[in-house]
């Protein structure tokens, strides 16, 4: 599986890179974005045909939210 980096540049012209986050379900996907989370990117799943592969940035914050998604966690 290739990585995706998301690149900003910030007003010093200094270029960081922050790991993407691949989310493989789509139903998640789609309750991260209703949560407020940015869909940064996606690509069709090489693995398994007619599936997607979601790309978010990388946080702690956002993996408590699928904790909660899949009430792990309140």
């Amino acid at each position: 599986m290739e990585e995706w980096f998301i690149t900003s540049n910030t007003s010093k012209e200094i270029k960081t890179e922050k790991k993407a986050f691949p989310v493989y379900n789509q139903k998640l996907a789609g309750f991260l974005m209703m949560s407020g989370y940015r869909l940064m990117g996606m690509e069709e799943n090489k693995k398994y045909q007619g599936k997607n592969v979601f790309y978010f940035m990388e946080s702690q914050k956002i993996r408590e939210s699928i904790q909660i998604y899949f009430g792990n966690r309140r």
